[in-house]
């Protein structure tokens, strides 16, 4: 099982900070955002300026996901 992770904005339009997955080997980051999206539909709203990161790295869309201990949605965020 993948823990994924939800922060900020993220969080709020998934409707939860964490939930647990199970993923194919050969998943690609790509195609989790795609089953992301299809569980949450708001996460859309940040599909294209989220960040993804991978056991604590960040991550392309081609990265290997599948196998992964933990995921995390990083939107985002600004200060001042």
């Amino acid at each position: 099982m993948t823990r994924i992770l939800y922060f900020g904005i993220a969080r709020d339009l998934a409707g939860r900070d964490a939930e647990e997955l199970e993923l194919a080997d050969a998943t690609t980051a790509g195609e989790l955002w795609v089953t992301l999206v299809a569980r949450h539909p708001a996460l859309e709203r940040i599909r294209g300026i989220a960040r993804m990161a991978i056991d604590m790295a960040y991550a392309t869309d081609d990265a290997t996901a599948g196998g992964a201990t933990e995921i995390a949605i990083i939107p985002p965020v600004a200060g001042g």
